[in-house]
């Protein structure tokens, strides 16, 4: 929030989700969305609008049963954490403002003149 080493947190919220994504998601051969819909059994889902069913399906949960049953949120957290990786914190945060500060000391000029 204060733009303190954004991108070393962002880039460990990228890890985080890539791994949530590949062993909690992937794994358990979760959609990247899944519908709630009335009168679908429940069990693994059925296909929706003859999408594949790796993106979408309609109700049901995941062999596991446990989690949300989609990836499409940790994607949404990986986008937005990339995004801020390669956009910066902002000139407002900690880290401009400690850069400036940085830029104005004068260096120290080592050696005798």
């Amino acid at each position: 929030m204060l733009g303190l080493v954004t991108p070393l947190a962002t880039l460990g919220v990228v890890v985080t989700m890539l791994v949530g994504i590949v062993i909690g998601h992937l794994a358990v051969g979760d959609p990247f969305i899944r519908l709630s819909v009335g009168g679908v059994p429940p069990g693994l889902g059925i296909p929706f609008a003859g999408l594949p069913t790796w993106l979408v399906r309609a109700g049901g949960r995941s062999a596991a049963a446990v989690g949300s049953g989609s990836s499409e949120l940790a994607t949404l957290f990986t986008a937005i954490s990339v995004l801020l990786l390669l956009t910066g914190p902002g000139r407002f945060s900690l880290d401009a403002v400690l850069s400036r500060a940085l830029a104005r000391r004068p260096e120290k000029v080592s050696g005798n003149l």
